[in-house]
């Protein structure tokens, strides 16, 4: 039986797929090391996808050279602040106060 091949993806593939991924999981931070070897990327085509998801400012890079969401995902956690402002809520099996 020959062996068949699947199609290779397209840079517009590659790009849908990535920003799906950075919208799936909130507060995504990657290098671009990270990037190439969780997608399987050889490093010009990483350059060139991170390049075009920077220039349509769907990614930005931070300080530290990683790459996360631009619009600051609003769902992520912050530095310093708490993961929760929900109000707290009296427990039902509580003594009365």
């Amino acid at each position: 039986m020959p062996e068949t091949y699947a199609p290779r993806a397209s840079i517009a593939d590659w790009l849908r797929l990535i920003q799906a991924e950075y919208l799936e999981i909130p507060g995504l931070h990657l290098t671009q090391q990270q990037f190439e070897r969780l997608w399987g990327l050889d490093t010009l085509t990483s350059e060139n996808l991170l390049h075009a998801l920077v220039d349509t400012r769907f990614l930005t890079r931070t300080h530290g050279g990683a790459y996360r969401r631009a619009d600051g995902d609003a769902t992520a956690p912050r530095r310093g602040r708490s993961v929760s402002r929900a109000p707290k809520i009296k427990r039902l099996d509580a003594a009365p106060t």
